[in-house]
């Protein structure tokens, strides 16, 4: 069983070049970097591999054999969209003025600093933080019903 945790981490942490999967099988969540998926596809020799990472790829190798199956997707940018949050969150705000700032912020490029910029200015980081971290335990729920995987809040 996995925690919603682990779930959140692994959404949280996903990179262009690591990404995060449910195992099946180990009933956990686990990181694959595009290095250690490349050595599986190249069926690199796992004796010229540091023994840290040879686990790592013979997951890898199991996703290659496997890709149907022994590993689910976490939630990705797209499924967690995080402008969305960022809109739900000012309509959450009470304070017009700090209301009518926040939304200019997030308008064109750059809009995720100058919000985080805003929301410290105006003394907001810790609703927006708990507001943040709700969205993604919902989301992490939301995935583990979806695919019929056991969870535990912690």
């Amino acid at each position: 069983m996995i925690t919603i945790d682990d779930v959140i981490e692994g959404m949280e942490f996903q990179s262009e070049d690591s990404h995060y999967y449910y195992h099946v099988k180990s009933k956990s969540v686990v990181m694959l970097t595009e290095e250690e998926i490349r050595y599986a596809e190249n069926e690199v020799d796992l004796d010229r591999l540091p023994e840290w990472q040879r686990e790592s790829v013979l997951l890898a190798n199991e996703l290659i054999d496997n890709p149907d199956g022994a590993f689910i997707d976490l939630p990705n940018k797209e499924d967690i969209d995080e402008y969305r949050m960022m809109e739900g969150f000012i309509m959450t705000i009470d304070d017009e003025k700090a209301s009518s700032v926040l939304w200019e912020a997030i308008e064109g490029r750059g809009a995720f600093r100058r919000f985080k910029d805003k929301v410290h200015q105006y003394d907001l980081q810790d609703a927006w933080y708990g507001y943040r971290d709700a969205r993604y335990e919902e989301i992490a729920m939301e995935w583990c019903k979806t695919h019929h995987i056991e969870y535990r809040k912690k």
